[in-house]
This record gives C-alpha cells, sequence and structure tokens, in this order.
C-alpha cells in the first residue's frame, strides 16, 4: 500500500483543544493536509475546517456527555461506531491529537486510534499535557494510549517521562505540532517520491518497536556535542532501546541561508552522531526539503527505532 499523495493524511482534532490546532492549521497554508474536528458539545470549530462530528447522546439528549463515566462515554462510542469510522476509513495516516486532562477526548482518541489500526491506517497520536492537574493520572493514561495504539509523541511540561524540558514551564504545543508536520508530512511525500514505499515508513509507528523522536534546529556553528545534547533535550517521543535498528533524519532549509551541499554535510554530521549508538546494521536513511520559511538553521526531525 502506497501514499499516492497527501490527500491519504488526515488531522484530527478531538475536545476543545484538539480542536484548537486544527483552527490554526486550517489558517496556515496546510489545505493539502485534510482536517477534522470531534467533540461531544457545539464547539467552536473555524468554517475553514470542512469535516466536524458532535457526538450526541442518542438516548438522553439533556445530559451532559462531559459528566457522565467511562462506561456511558464507551458505550455512547459504541453506538455512534459506524459515524465515528467514517471520518478515517478512506485515509493512509492519521494524526490525531488531543489534551490529556480531557478524559472523554482521550477516550474518543483511543477509540479512533484502534479503529484506524483494525484497517491498516498508520495512526499518529498527539498528546498534548500542558495543565497541573492533580487529579489527573497522566502516565496511566499515556500508557493506556501507548497500549491501545502504539507510540505517542507526548508534548507536555509535567514531565510524564522526565524526558522533557521547557523554560520556565512554558510551551508552544502548536509550534511542535506545526514543526511535525512540516518536517515529517511534507518530507514524507518528498521523499515517497523517491519510491519510498508506505511499508518501508509504516515501522516507525507500528507499535511494534520503542520510536525516539526529536527536533532540533542547528547550523554550520553546531558542533557534534551540541548536536547530542539537543537530541536528549528536545525529545518528542522517548524509546527504551539501547541500540535502534532504522533511523531516518528529514531536514528543511531555506535555500536564501544554505546551500544544497551546505544542508548535505551538516546532515551527514547529524548521522555521525546518531551512528555512535548503532550496530553495524543499522539502517539511515534521510531527506532534504528546501522550504520558503524565514530560518537560516536546519530543522530536523530525528526517527530512531
Amino acid at each position: 500500500m502506497g501514499i499516492n499523495s497527501l490527500n491519504d493524511i488526515k488531522f484530527i482534532g478531538v475536545g476543545v483543544k484538539g480542536i484548537d490546532i486544527v483552527n490554526k492549521l486550517s489558517h496556515d497554508n496546510k489545505k493539502y493536509i485534510k482536517l477534522c474536528a470531534i467533540d461531544i458539545k457545539d464547539t467552536n470549530i473555524d468554517e475553514k475546517v470542512s469535516e466536524r462530528l458532535i457526538i450526541k447522546n442518542l438516548y438522553n439528549k439533556d445530559k451532559d456527555l462531559s459528566k457522565v463515566d467511562f462506561f456511558q462515554i464507551t458505550d455512547i462510542i459504541n453506538r455512534n461506531k459506524e459515524i465515528i469510522y467514517k471520518i478515517i476509513e478512506k485515509e493512509k495516516i492519521v494524526f490525531i491529537t488531543c489534551d490529556i486532562c480531557d478524559l472523554t477526548s482521550v477516550h474518543i482518541l483511543i477509540e479512533l486510534g484502534k479503529m484506524a489500526k483494525k484497517s491498516n491506517i498508520l495512526v499518529i497520536p498527539i498528546i498534548i499535557n500542558t495543565q497541573d492537574n492533580q487529579n489527573i493520572n497522566y502516565k496511566f493514561f499515556m500508557k493506556k494510549v501507548n497500549n491501545m495504539i502504539g507510540p505517542t509523541i507526548n508534548i507536555s511540561n509535567n514531565k510524564v517521562f522526565g524526558n522533557i524540558k521547557y523554560l520556565n514551564d512554558k510551551i508552544d504545543d502548536y509550534y511542535i505540532i506545526h514543526s511535525i508536520i512540516d518536517l515529517f508530512i511534507d518530507n514524507l511525500m518528498s521523499t515517497c517520491s523517491l519510491n519510498v514505499d508506505y511499508e518501508d515508513m509504516k515501522w516507525i509507528f507500528s507499535g511494534e518497536q520503542d520510536v525516539e523522536m526529536s527536533i532540533i534546529k542547528i547550523n554550520e556553528k553546531s558542533s557534534e556535542d551540541d548536536m547530542k545534547i539537543k537530541l536528549v533535550k528536545h525529545r518528542i517521543c522517548k524509546g527504551s532501546y539501547e541500540h535502534p535498528e532504522k533511523i531516518m533524519i528529514n531536514a528543511t532549509a531555506n535555500e536564501d541561508y544554505m546551500s544544497y551541499d551546505e544542508a548535505i554535510k551538516l546532515l551527514q554530521r547529524v548521522a555521525l552522531v546518531l551512528q555512535e549508538g548503532t550496530e553495524e546494521a543499522c539502517q539511515i536513511t534521510f531527506s532534504l526539503k528546501f522550504i520558503k520559511k524565514k530560518s537560516k538553521s536546519l530543522e530536523v526531525l530525528t526517527v530512531q527505532a
């Protein structure tokens, strides 16, 4: 199964926070990615988001779904399964994002992810965890998403796994998600044009291996030690393996600030840094795309598994 176009990719926002991200994406020239918003109540969904689903309690319309318990939500989702499944049935890659403090949205995300996996759709959950809520067991729900769907991108300043740190505990979740789309999706299509098949990419989020991802910015002044520190400091998905078997490096640069040769040399340096912790059989692939974004740095997404 190959990815024929960016029309095979959908980004779904669930709940208030997920819909906020989708609304922003709808104004960010990501016209080639299909956007969808899902909630249990009428939320402020931008008119540019063409697909939306409000899950209603068909059997007690006066009851607020945000106040029902886990088993009632499960029952309501099961009764709406056909409608929910139609959102993803024709896709090949699905990004799903929500706030971990919104437990109803987390439950919808899990059920949607399970449906997608059964249909051989590549599912990439993005969990936003930026609130300090003492009543939420963050680690429990992160493990639940990981177990049910597979490796999950965790955007957090609550240090669920102790692996992400941000100055002043402030985090721009939209910037990170925007970067993931730029560096992963855009370059995925660029790479696929060089005959890299969908099956070659599926290992990243198959759930069969621990996956580690980092987003970093580097330039010609960056030393190998700088790169090592950034790769650890800016992890967005942490693996627990010792020696990765596969590494993918996707990068974007602005040709007004960096030539092709300069960008390739930087990419090779990143590859050498990552290669230090691998076995001889480790497969390393990388892609480079030039964009109009005004940045003097090479922006790099690394994926190891």
